[in-house]
């Protein structure tokens, strides 16, 4: 087993520039903004270690590579632009990618993946039938037959995944030291205390490879419009008011910002915007725990969109708000002008990525940043109690001057953070 240390660090935000990606994917329809592109530093082929050449040559005569991403859908998000950059340095490979069971919208539509596959996780915790739902599972994987797998994961389930998929090279990273990473040929050492992506990046970079771009690009598909258009014409309407979509939830209840807060910001933003309320299947309660404390009802509010409704969604509005979660994520890939709310967690580390942006925090809690799943400081949630509704409404003025559509372009990014 080979290990490598260091890597290229890239330092958050050195990388924004703007122009066309020439990426291959498609423009989404109805998308009336310029893209923005983020481009990290390609790595200087004339400078590779030996490791790293030794890497690559593997890589490059690999003819299937599978890429396992199993978290969550910010993080699936994140891994967009490590497959972009696989396929730019790999073009003549096959690319096949595993992620969690309900975010292979993310990749479906993508030019470079030959295969998704979704991973049943809720399916493989329910006891003996867990386990043997995750033995099939495992024949599934083998079955692509792949030459090189890339976990992304560090994870027991995606080192099992790695080993038994029969690939001959097996690449992973440490997250401290594991007896799972026996399982791999290869553990390499990307630099810590970044934004994931970069992480990826500097993985990329240890492999030998080019980083061309770190942009995060959705591709809206035609029949996501179509079917968004069925469910609210409303989010179709031209030249009336700007259109705002909010998502309130979070899969951590710690980075939720509160529906009482919401319901008041949905109450300003009712003046000028039509609003948008938008929540994931197990979010209900919250959204109607916001339409029941608004004083003025949402334009819509729904909770079974599926992720590429959702995508189209925020490809026909103008502003998205929202808590550190995956929507954001999802919103920003598609051009949309993002603000988020942040507390517990800092912009720099998982932030959406974007230039066009407004990230709200307070950072006076000596907690934070804090990853914990309970709240340890004695006001509870204090770094996001600390925003107010009117400075989140003041900050989206400031984006949004004027009434009706005046608002649809606003400038390229925030000032400052609050605090």
């Amino acid at each position: 087993m080979d290990m490598i240390e260091g890597g290229t660090r890239y330092g958050h935000g050195s990388f924004l520039t703007t122009g066309d990606p020439g990426t291959g994917f498609a423009k989404p329809v109805a998308f009336r903004s310029t893209w923005i592109k983020y481009m990290s530093t390609a790595s200087n082929q004339n400078s590779l270690s030996a490791e790293q050449i030794a890497r690559s040559a593997l890589l490059r005569k690999s003819r299937h590579i599978l890429v396992i991403q199993t978290k969550f859908l910010g993080d699936t998000f994140w891994t967009i632009p490590f497959i972009e950059n696989l396929r730019r340095n790999l073009p003549d490979a096959t690319i096949s990618i595993v992620v969690k069971q309900g975010n292979e919208a993310v990749f479906s539509a993508h030019p470079g993946v030959a295969t998704v596959i979704g991973f049943p996780y809720n399916e493989i915790k329910k006891g003996v039938a867990g386990k043997l739902r995750f033995l099939s599972f495992l024949r599934q994987v083998r079955n692509l037959h792949p030459d090189c797998v890339i976990d992304l994961t560090d994870g027991d389930r995606g080192a099992l995944m790695s080993y038994f998929s029969g690939a001959r090279y097996r690449f992973t990273y440490p997250m401290g030291k594991r007896a799972r990473h026996k399982l791999f040929t290869h553990v390499v050492k990307p630099k810590l205390e970044c934004h994931i992506v970069q992480f990826y990046a500097d993985f990329l970079d240890l492999l030998g490879l080019v980083n061309y771009t770190s942009e995060i690009r959705y591709h809206v598909l035609p029949e996501a419009l179509a079917s968004l258009e069925g469910k609210t014409p409303a989010a179709f309407a031209e030249g009336g008011r700007p259109k705002v979509v909010i998502h309130p939830g979070s899969r951590v209840p710690l980075h939720q910002w509160g529906p009482h807060n919401y319901a008041r910001l949905c109450d300003l933003l009712s003046e000028r915007f039509d609003v948008f309320l938008v929540g994931g299947p197990g979010e209900k309660e919250i959204l109607d725990q916001v339409v029941t404390q608004a004083k003025r009802p949402p334009v819509f509010v729904s909770h079974t969109l599926s992720l590429a409704e959702f995508a189209a969604l925020c490809s026909r509005a103008d502003l998205f708000v929202g808590n550190d979660s995956g929507p954001i994520h999802v919103a920003a890939s598609t051009g949309i002008f993002v603000f988020g709310l942040y507390g517990p967690t800092y912009d720099e580390y998982s932030g959406p990525i974007t230039s066009r942006k407004c990230i709200i925090e307070k950072r006076q809690p000596p907690c934070q940043p804090c990853v914990r799943s309970y709240c340890v400081n004695d006001q509870y949630r204090a770094c996001l109690e600390l925003i107010r509704p009117e400075e989140v409404m003041e900050k989206i003025q400031q984006h949004f001057p004027g009434s009706g559509s005046e608002g649809a372009c606003p400038p390229a990014s925030c000032s400052p953070p609050a605090s």
